[in-house]
């Protein structure tokens, strides 16, 4: 799982960062984000995110339902860990 964000605008400014764009995160969080003004830099970050989403794959319903207990132990574990319910 990638946690970075990117932004692409008009095919020439990349934004590449790990800020949330939320009111609570801008108040809570010190996170950052650079911002790049090369079209090279904006294709290759489009070409990269296209290739990403083309190796990704779906998270179905039917599968959420198949996890073995254990599977659905750890993952209520982990989500006990998380700041955000």
């Amino acid at each position: 799982m990638i946690h970075a964000k990117s932004l692409i605008i008009d095919e020439e400014v990349a934004e590449v960062g790990a800020a949330n764009y939320d009111m609570r995160s801008f108040r809570l969080n010190y996170e950052v984000c650079e911002f790049i003004y090369s079209k090279d830099v904006a294709r290759d970050l489009t070409e990269q995110f296209e290739q990403d989403l083309n190796d990704s794959v779906p998270l179905r319903m039917e599968d959420l339902l198949q996890r073995t207990p254990s599977q659905r132990l750890m993952q209520q574990g982990a989500r006990l860990r998380s700041t955000i319910f």
